[in-house]
């Protein structure tokens, strides 16, 4: 081969410049020769034989070899322990430069650490590079580095195996939770609990444990979420971890949201968002400020929730997180929807769906651009995009949104006439919401069944199921919607029934008013003149 007959000093040259990489800067290789010869002069021999090339970029020469395969065979004519040595050479040259460099090396630290058999560096290094791949939301290669950085633990010494083992499968859940796959989290790190009574690092446990309540949150698993969520938060305080406690808040609020607890997730959103400090724009206050909103506006708190909505947006807007993004303009285009201001809540939501990032968020971006048009008034346009966001949140098992959303279907299917078909998807509504034990969304399927018993003749069935929302909501309590099916159960008992009539439409004007919504108190004061008062 052409490579065995070059003079020695060139080949040592090639060879030195192989370990450095496929290309690689000139004055490194300089700094790296050991022999007194020039080797500016073997590389240019090189060069002249074409293994290689030698390109000045910004100023600085850099040399590359001609091809991928021609380095291979120069960098594997080296002996194992004299590769092993130069990489390690090529490291130390790195670090002591490292406060000159970008962090993008970390892959070349990393590597020449790998090479070196210096595996707390290499681990290091790998860590890093997966945490600048997580910052740039590439979840999927940050879990690789991590991988990686796994397979160098049994290199470490043997106290320190333990520990590291528990916090680079911890890094690796952190960016499947990041990627929405929820019970991988929980099938990689439930079998660590016997693991963690063997470390002294407390912070390690709280971690354990508030990925755990974050992966059954995702999974909607709400009690283990809970429980998960209280031992992250017990842990956290006795090592006085603060970002673990503020994490484990934001669990419990979410929580307290999907198991229909407002009033308690209210205090949790409160008590995460007091440890971000102001005026800390954060992915995690935007989130807290989000789970305020969600708990308020189940809670029937409007403002409180369009307060908290537009703190997480403008957050979201100045990180430009599209997840964040996303989810913090259909929250507002929820809650001005709900609020009366319909159009305003088409707008956020359209531009919720505008910046959506991933499937899971475009589904709820078009279900609440499809509320907001039912809203609206205008079945028509509501109907596809509800029935495209069932669709999409039924392949992400959502149970608990598709059967709300399939309750807005069916309510925009009433507003059409089609009573039969409206009927069948608000029943279906209510059976998924009750076999996921979904208040909310039980409490509008049974409003929606009622007025649909309404407006087919069946006045005491429609009643009933009128009554049974109000309940289902008083439980909560969702006074929004208390009010709102106040008003329904005012004009059902109108005007036969007069007492009962004003009775519900005395109520919902008298909510409508503590909760500062105009609109509904303007036409719940319009519903009391009609019924009598």
């Amino acid at each position: 081969m052409r490579f065995n007959r070059l003079a020695e000093p060139v080949k040592r040259l090639l060879q030195t410049a192989s370990v450095i990489g496929q290309d690689g800067a000139v004055s490194l290789l300089r700094t790296l020769w050991e022999e007194p010869s020039n080797p500016e002069v073997q590389l240019a021999e090189g060069t002249s034989q074409a293994f290689c090339t030698i390109q000045a970029e910004s100023g600085e020469p850099r040399f590359r070899f001609t091809h991928g395969l021609i380095h291979d065979v120069v960098y594997n004519s080296l002996e194992a322990s004299e590769r092993q040595r130069l990489h390690a050479a090529v490291l130390h040259v790195l670090e002591k430069n490292i406060e000159s460099k970008p962090a993008s090396i970390a892959h070349l630290l990393a590597w020449h650490a790998t090479h070196s058999q210096q595996a707390t560096a290499a681990i290091r290094y790998l860590t890093e590079m997966a945490e600048q791949a997580a910052g740039q939301f590439a979840h999927a290669e940050a879990t690789q580095c991590v991988q990686e950085a796994q397979t160098l633990v049994r290199s470490l010494p043997q106290s320190q195996q333990q520990t590291c083992r528990l916090d680079l499968l911890l890094r690796q859940a952190q960016s499947l939770i990041a990627m929405q796959r929820w019970q991988e989290v929980i099938d990689l790190l439930a079998p660590q609990h016997p693991q963690l009574t063997q470390v002294t690092d407390a912070s390690l446990a709280a971690r354990h444990a508030l990925l755990l309540s974050q992966a059954s949150s995702g999974l909607g698993d709400w009690e283990r979420a809970t429980r998960h969520a209280q031992h992250a938060l017990e842990t956290a305080t006795a090592c006085q971890d603060d970002a673990a406690i503020e994490q484990a808040y934001a669990v419990l609020a979410e929580a307290c949201y999907g198991s229909g607890r407002p009033l308690l997730g209210i205090d949790y959103s409160r008590q995460a968002i007091a440890l971000l400090r102001a005026p800390v724009a954060s992915s995690r206050r935007a989130t807290a400020q989000l789970l305020l909103g969600l708990n308020a506006l189940l809670l029937g708190e409007v403002t409180m929730a369009l307060e908290a909505a537009s703190e997480a947006d403008t957050i979201a807007t100045a990180l430009r997180e599209p997840p964040l993004q996303t989810a913090a303009a259909w929250l507002l285009g929820w809650i001005h929807a709900t609020r009366g201001a319909s159009g305003e809540g088409i707008a956020a939501c359209q531009r919720s769906l505008d910046c959506a990032a991933d499937p899971l968020n475009t589904a709820f971006a078009l279900g609440w651009l499809g509320y907001a048009y039912l809203e609206h008034h205008d079945p028509a346009a509501a109907i596809p995009k509800l029935e495209q966001a069932v669709q999409q949140i039924r392949q992400w098992r959502y149970p608990r949104m598709e059967g709300l959303h399939t309750a807005f279907v069916a309510e925009a299917l009433l507003a059409q006439e089609q009573f039969d078909t409206a009927y069948e998807r608000a029943q279906q509504a209510f059976n998924q919401c009750q076999a996921t034990t979904y208040a909310f969304g039980m409490g509008w399927a049974q409003r929606v069944l009622g007025r649909i018993a309404l407006a087919s003749g069946k006045r005491t069935v429609g009643q009933q199921h009128l009554a049974d929302a109000l309940a289902t909501f008083a439980a909560l309590p969702a006074r929004f919607e208390m009010g709102r099916t106040h008003l329904a159960l005012a004009t059902a008992y109108a005007p036969e029934h007069r007492n009962p009539a004003i009775q519900h439409a005395t109520e919902a004007y008298q909510l409508f008013q503590s909760l500062h919504v105009q609109p509904y108190v303007e036409q719940a004061a319009r519903v009391t003149r009609e019924v009598g008062v």
